[in-house]
């Protein structure tokens, strides 16, 4: 997922001259869209820099800690609407 420096750099893109917009390539797109799926677990960018260096127990043992806490933010959502409507 990252580059070999971190993340997808923008600001080392070429500008097209006509519309000033950057142009990616097929594997920025591809990059991005992993960094929006880690994100959305609540996984920081920190851990995510890590990825490349990881072994599998490690990787492992990150996406299931994301696992856990999403489950518990799902469970603290239920008990907040539980508590909610029964006023």
């Amino acid at each position: 997922m990252p580059t070999e420096n971190g993340f997808v750099v923008a600001a080392a893109k070429p500008v097209d001259s006509m519309n000033n917009y950057r142009k990616y390539s097929i594997a920025d797109l591809v990059n991005i869209a992993e960094i929006s799926f880690y994100r959305n677990l609540g996984i920081p960018i920190k851990e995510m820099r890590r990825f490349n260096t990881l072994n599998l127990t490690d990787y492992e043992k990150i996406l299931n800690d994301a696992y856990t806490n999403f489950e518990a933010k799902i469970n603290n959502y239920k008990i907040m609407l539980y508590q909610q409507f029964r006023h």
